[in-house]
């Protein structure tokens, strides 16, 4: 922890555990790099985070003249909630606790997932007026029928990726402790199918500060998605974009990933004190064989079919050895 203090004029969270640590710290260079007027106090909810992804997260603020504090989550409060798919860490749900654990004396906060990017300045968003709303965010426009889900009408629901937090409002409201008791009731797991996003969304009913899209402008890979049997295609990232978002498993991080978005990371990780560290290899068939295709369209078919063969390989390899077993 580098110091205790709220004096920064723009307070900035993130949190997430080891294995999002260079997503965040390629969020976080791309944030400092386009906002180089203000003072900024980046809080770090964390846990399970390497010495190794701490010094350059350090390393990071200190070279912007941010201040950057660590807080260390524990996560047996966090204990017995639903988890599925690539949303199997606790730490999903922290963010409903950063409002009871950063200082008191706070009045907001812009929370920031690990798996944004940061494309201009946000001074405007700082400068908000939130009135009486717990939060401000997006409304997740791409994926409509995850409000239809709870009988919300357009623009009801939120896309919990970026949010201005009204921390005086959420606290007095018991809105983290409300969101967490209504995700302890396991008859109800099966409608939260974006976990602790649609328990926020209940919670909140429509009533949040609606923010433009390009405070949020979500990205997927190949730029296509099927949710709730609704198929979504995902654009580019436009010359008003500020903030964008990766949705879904796949994130550009991987060496598979295509789609929207993938020049921007690559410019900040480049930037960043993460250039060093190469793409994660595939982890399923699906990844493989999307990493031949993106192989084969940069002309690279021969290292297309090298990396099937390999992966083929390892994979008949963990079979064989699981069936030993």
């Amino acid at each position: 922890m580098t110091s205790n203090g709220t004096s920064a004029s723009c307070h900035v969270a993130y949190c997430f555990d080891g294995a999002y640590a260079l997503l965040t710290g390629i969020s976080l260079t791309s944030l400092l790099h386009n906002n180089p007027g203000p003072a900024f106090h980046i809080y770090c909810l964390v846990r399970d985070v390497s010495t190794d992804d701490r010094t350059r997260l350090l390393i990071t603020a200190k070279r912007y003249g941010a201040v950057l504090e660590f807080i260390e989550l524990d996560s047996t409060v966090l204990r017995g909630l639903p988890v599925e798919g690539h949303l199997s860490s606790p730490m999903i749900y922290a963010r409903l606790l950063l409002p009871e654990l950063l200082p008191a004396g706070l009045d907001r906060v812009l929370y920031l997932d690990s798996d944004t990017v940061v494309l201009q300045s946000l001074t405007e968003l700082f400068d908000l007026d939130l009135g009486e709303h717990c939060i401000a965010a997006v409304p997740d426009t791409a994926h409509v029928a995850m409000g239809q889900r709870f009988g919300f009408p357009p623009e009801a629901y939120f896309n919990a990726g970026v949010q201005l937090m009204n921390l005086p409002r959420w606290r007095a409201e018991s809105l983290g402790r409300r969101c967490l008791e209504s995700l302890q009731d396991e008859s109800a797991w099966p409608r939260f199918q974006a976990l602790d996003q649609d328990a926020l969304n209940l919670q909140v009913k429509g009533d949040y500060l609606r923010l433009p899209m390009r405070y949020n402008h979500g990205q997927y890979h190949k730029g296509e998605a099927t949710v709730l049997g609704s198929p979504i295609r995902f654009s580019s990232a436009g010359s008003t974009t500020k903030i964008i978002q990766f949705l879904g498993r796949v994130k550009p991080t991987m060496a598979c990933y295509q789609g929207p978005g993938l020049a921007e990371f690559e410019r900040y990780q480049a930037a960043s004190e993460w250039h060093d560290v190469a793409p994660l290899p595939p982890v399923l068939v699906t990844d493989l064989t999307d990493l031949a295709d993106k192989l084969c369209t940069e002309g690279r078919c021969e290292d297309a079919v090298a990396h099937l063969k390999q992966g083929l390989f390892t994979l008949a390899d963990r079979i064989a050895k699981e069936s030993r077993a």
